[in-house]
């Protein structure tokens, strides 16, 4: 069952009808913060130990340190719920997400900026998406031992969304996001309407409920952890026109006991393309607190 959006009757019904063109459908992932997560090594969760096969080459920073693991999805598990499959079969970016296997997000949780890198964007040292198509479960594939390596550098001194210790299983289920006053353009001719609607047309006795009304609902529905969608965004989109990399790949949020600098959100972009050829090596992070 996906949850549909209740618009408040402040908004005009042409706003209404506009933002309705706009919706996208979005995986919401919920961490359950009651169970124990030692035993689900090959589970989707967020932080922890992660799974990665010995015989390749664990993701480090510019230093040689491990980076901690924002988030593992199984994606098996994910996608295990017919209704939910069927309908990201029929989404027009959920359709190329990858159905079997594990996709795994990493950042420098030794670094006060978490892995962004300013003045390299592209150098990739502190932060990384891996995939692997297939989950062996074997003790020698659960990194332990970079886990515990990371801990001892970082100690109480982590910069992670994650403190050391904190590791929770991920649920998912379908909702459909609208876009905030922050989205970018991306030459999507519904996104332009709509921008052209909130720019321009609406009155000045009416606007700033509105507007509220409207920054408010989109923050709500955008909050959480989620696959494709619309970002909760805190600050500027880092989209571009002219960059190709606009499909939500996650969003890591600050929801529950995971914190992100002042209630921040973290975001991995990837282009269409590279998500039809699983290839991750390209993706576009960002993240931003208020």
């Amino acid at each position: 069952m996906i949850t549909k959006i209740q618009y408040p009757e402040v908004l005009p019904q042409a706003l209404i009808d506009l933002l309705k063109k706009t919706e996208q459908l979005t995986i919401s992932l919920s961490a359950d913060e009651s169970i124990d997560v030692k035993d689900h090594a090959y589970s989707s969760k967020l932080g922890g130990v992660a799974y990665f096969p010995k015989e390749q080459e664990y993701p480090r920073n510019k230093d040689g340190q491990p980076l901690a693991l924002i988030a593992q999805l199984n994606l098996s598990e994910i996608f295990a719920d017919s209704s939910l499959a069927e309908a990201c079969d029929a989404d027009h970016f959920l359709k190329n997400y990858p159905r079997t296997g594990m996709l795994s997000f990493f950042n420098d949780a030794t670094d006060d900026l978490m892995g962004l890198e300013f003045k390299e964007p592209f150098s990739k040292t502190g932060y990384r998406v891996v995939y692997f198509p297939e989950i062996i479960k074997s003790d020698d594939n659960i990194a332990l031992a970079e886990f515990d390596e990371l801990a001892e550098i970082a100690g109480n001194d982590c910069y992670g969304a994650l403190g050391m210790d904190q590791s929770y299983l991920i649920t998912s289920s379908l909702k459909y996001t609208i876009p905030s006053l922050e989205i970018a353009t991306l030459d999507d001719e519904n996104l332009l309407k709509f921008h052209d609607y909130t720019e321009n047309q609406l009155d000045e006795e009416s606007g700033e409920d509105v507007m509220e009304a409207l920054y408010d609902q989109a923050s709500e529905i955008c909050q959480g952890h989620a696959i494709g969608g619309y970002p909760m965004l805190t600050q500027s989109d880092p989209r571009r026109e002219n960059d190709d990399r606009v499909i939500l790949l996650f969003q890591l949020d600050s929801v529950g006991d995971v914190m992100l600098g002042d209630c921040g959100s973290m975001q991995f972009f990837i282009s269409e393309e590279d998500l039809k050829n699983r290839d991750f090596s390209n993706v576009l992070y960002d993240w931003a607190c208020c």
